[in-house]
């Protein structure tokens, strides 16, 4: 995922996109924050984000180990929906085989993996 966002499509860390920022999501734990893996910002390359979410797009990388609990999921992106972002998973199997794809999908607010069944989500 790094690769396609800095190598292919030519964005720039800490100005197109933070990586694993932690991000306020009252209700969702004790410690009251979510930890994204890429928050993609709505200025930039990442502007097209600000039409589907103000604070710009969350995208998870998911695998049955990091990410046992469907349930919880969605309870995040609806929290963080509240907060102004969009949060759009990516299964680890779609990454290996493909990332492009998956990333651009991404990118535009839709969500194949199985916490979003091809689902524009913004």
């Amino acid at each position: 995922m790094f690769y396609d966002l800095t190598v292919v499509r030519k964005f720039v860390q800490g100005t197109d996109f933070l990586y694993q920022p932690a991000l306020t999501a009252p209700g969702l734990n004790k410690k009251g924050f979510a930890r994204s893996d890429f928050l993609i910002l709505p200025l930039g390359k990442g502007a097209a984000a600000a039409a589907l979410a103000p604070r710009g797009i969350v995208i998870n990388p998911i695998s049955a180990f990091t990410h046992p609990s469907r349930a919880l999921d969605v309870l995040e992106r609806t929290i963080l929906l509240g907060q102004g972002f969009l949060e759009i998973f990516i299964a680890d199997y779609d990454l290996a085989t493909r990332a492009h794809i998956v990333v651009g999908l991404a990118l535009r607010g839709i969500d194949v993996s199985t916490r979003g069944s091809g689902q524009f989500i913004g």
